[in-house]
């Protein structure tokens, strides 16, 4: 992987509730999420229950990469996740 790609990584571990998705980042941080879709626009929520983080991304543009803006967010709301992300 190039050290740009590296980072924060949502791994999907189930559902909860109402098509609340649940996982855990790299470097364990629990998050509870729900991506949305429709024509025309894409959207992502998140929550972070153990730093009482909450994360929201809108796009009115349905063909956009939510990812790469995801995962950028999560590396500014925790630095330590990218800084271990990068030990070899």
């Amino acid at each position: 992987m190039s050290p740009g790609s590296r980072g924060p990584v949502i791994i999907d571990t189930g559902v909860f509730g109402a098509r609340w998705f649940t996982g855990t980042v790299s470097g364990g941080r629990r998050i509870f999420y729900h991506p949305g879709d429709q024509a025309g626009f894409r959207s992502l929520n998140a929550w972070f229950p153990d730093d009482d983080v909450r994360l929201a991304v809108l796009s009115n543009d349905g063909t956009a990469r939510l990812d790469p803006i995801v995962r950028d967010l999560i590396r500014t709301a925790f630095p330590a996740l990218t800084r271990a992300a990068q030990q070899p």
